[in-house]
């Protein structure tokens, strides 16, 4: 199994939040305190960015843009788990 996360992908997020992954490569804002930014005089447009991942939470079908590294990729046992979780397949 390539540890290349894509889209289709199944994924835990956070270590307990079961999602599917929607699309790749999404810019994420990556994490600054307000005094840091405000120090260094950063703007919206200057704030640090990454590029991570769109995913949707299984169990809600909330849907956010996370980092990449806060993501595990799960195996098969999980493919087919959409029907039990109620989760529209053209989400997936």
């Amino acid at each position: 199994m390539t540890n290349r996360l894509k889209a289709g992908d199944t994924v835990v997020w956070c270590d307990e939040h079961i999602a599917y992954i929607l699309e790749e490569n999404v810019l994420v804002a990556d994490p600054i305190s307000i005094e840091d930014a405000e120090r260094l005089r950063l703007t919206g447009d200057e704030l640090p960015f990454s590029i991570g991942i769109k995913i949707m939470l299984v169990d809600t079908e909330e849907i956010f843009d996370v980092h990449s590294d806060s993501v595990t990729k799960t195996g098969a046992a999980f493919a087919n788990r959409q029907i039990e979780c109620n989760v529209p397949l053209h989400c997936l």
